[in-house]
């Protein structure tokens, strides 16, 4: 059912469903905000309030509050709303005057159903200077979704059929630049044969086997009646339980921390905490000439000493650069490699370079010396 009313010059419109109502509401710039209590608050059912208030406050991105903004905050506290609001998104007004985004059209919901809605603003509606404004609502748990990528686990890898097959692919597989995406795919084909590893897409973090048949049970209610009162009951309960277990993992996790032998586990947790879910970046081909004009950067801007300087053995200083790569100076390269860094851009771990077999060391040799003899500085 739809409904339609005027409180003091101000323009609501209720719309009842089934299990929720909304109620869009505007405000003109110049009225003083007196919002009473709409027809949908007094239904027993959840109920979401939206509209354009033109009212600042600094709760929703304005660097000061006015006497609307104050009177919305008061309306909203009386009335049990909660604001759907991420300070991370863009305005949802851009003004072309002063050059600005703003927030006047805001969104509140009943206080019991806030952690099932999400706010999202999306791309700008041609010829004009507003953003549509997307309320979503989701169950109370949902699994993040991680973009897929491969994590391999090196202490079960089957290494010895891991460098003979590796070996056999590479014989087809000319050593130049241009075939590098070549030995890559190779390379990332008998990983995935010979290295068992895998990633999880969906995590919900402090989801214990316990929580397991809560989880199911709630998912069902969601699907049935995602705003009954068992089923937002049912979604609080079980928040509630994730977040003690997510204390409790924190706790242990503090407490384990060691940085007087290793930094490798304090690192980690910072990764965690960064929680940058983006997509690894597409690789694409790198000539001889970038690689050497980098290196030439690198060398300019570093004035340290390396910890680690292999010195090449050449008859003429000339030919020090000039002169072909040996595979005894290959091998001893790979050696001062250190297991448990991050892979580069083609997504070749340490721990893979230094389980190549013969024929595959002696395809990068001649890559290397492909390089070096085309190079043009």
């Amino acid at each position: 059912s739809t409904s339609m009313m005027e409180q003091n010059n101000i323009e609501v419109l209720t719309v009842d469903m089934d299990n929720i109502s909304i109620t869009p509401v505007y405000k003109p710039p110049g009225e003083c905000f007196a919002f009473m209590s709409p027809e949908n608050l007094d239904h027993n059912k959840a109920c979401m309030i939206i509209g354009d208030l033109n009212s600042h406050s600094i709760t929703w991105g304005y660097s000061e509050n006015d006497e609307n903004g104050d009177l919305v905050e008061m309306w909203a506290e009386a009335y049990h709303l909660s604001l759907i609001h991420d300070s991370k998104l863009p305005g949802s007004f851009n003004s072309s005057r002063w050059r600005r985004s703003y927030n006047p059209h805001l969104a509140f919901v009943d206080s019991n159903i806030e952690v099932m809605c999400k706010k999202d603003v999306l791309e700008p509606i041609p010829h004009t200077q507003h953003r549509p404004i997307a309320i979503s609502v989701t169950a109370a748990i949902t699994p993040n979704l991680v973009p897929m990528h491969r994590r391999f686990n090196f202490k079960k890898a089957d290494w010895r059929g891991f460098s003979e097959d590796l070996d056999k692919k590479v014989t087809y597989i000319d050593p130049t630049p241009e075939n590098y995406d070549l030995f890559v795919n190779a390379l990332r084909n008998t990983s995935k044969r010979y290295i068992p590893g895998g990633c999880r897409t969906e995590h919900i973090p402090g989801f214990t086997p316990v929580l397991a048949g809560k989880y199911k049970k709630y998912q069902q209610m969601f699907q049935r009646d995602l705003f009954s009162e068992d089923t937002i009951a049912a979604g609080t309960a079980l928040t509630n339980k994730l977040q003690e277990e997510r204390r409790r993992k924190w706790k242990e996790l503090i407490k384990g921390i060691d940085m007087t032998h290793t930094s490798r586990k304090a690192w980690l947790t910072i990764r965690k905490l960064n929680n940058n879910l983006k997509k690894v970046e597409q690789h694409y081909n790198i000539t001889a000439n970038q690689v050497a004009h980098q290196l030439l950067l690198n060398r300019k801007a570093s004035n340290k000493q390396p910890k680690i300087l292999i010195r090449r053995q050449t008859d003429l200083e000339e030919n020090h650069f000039s002169a072909p790569y040996t595979i005894d100076e290959l091998n001893v390269g790979i050696s001062h490699l250190k297991n448990g860094k991050a892979a580069g851009l083609d997504d070749i771990c340490t721990e893979q370079i230094k389980h190549f077999g013969p024929a595959t060391k002696l395809w990068v040799l001649r890559l290397f010396n492909n390089c070096s003899s085309t190079l043009r500085i």
